[in-house]
């Protein structure tokens, strides 16, 4: 379920919650799977200039069982088109915070990316 906060052509800002299953499986039979029904927040925004696009998302899942483990993420792109509009391409960065990983996993995980997109319309 979400919600527009701001609803413009050129800039949206969305919040919206719902339920969740996670599962996280190790590969280590001496481990634990993790599987549990949760809670799934997050938060959405887009703000398109002339040429381009600016882009965060933001997520919080908690898990029923125990609120203080839980999965966050976070995506932040700005996304430019190349000479053929149907060509873009998106720079960014996504945290990946689990706040209790198993033996091992490292809490949290950052990536830079650079894409080259393709939109087939």
């Amino acid at each position: 379920m979400g919600y527009d906060v701001i609803k413009e052509p050129l800039h949206l800002l969305t919040f919206r919650a719902g339920l969740s299953f996670r599962y996280e499986g190790y590969g280590d039979v001496t481990q634990p799977a993790l599987k549990t029904m949760g809670l799934d927040f997050g938060v959405n925004h887009e703000w398109t200039f002339t040429t381009s696009k600016l882009v965060n998302r933001l997520t919080y899942v908690p898990s029923f069982n125990d609120f203080s483990n839980f999965h966050f993420t976070h995506e932040s792109f700005y996304e430019i088109p190349l000479a053929n509009p149907a060509w873009k391409l998106r720079m960014g960065v996504s945290n990946d915070y689990n706040s209790k990983p198993g033996p091992g996993i490292e809490r949290l995980d950052t990536g830079y990316f650079t894409r080259l997109l393709l939109n087939w319309k």
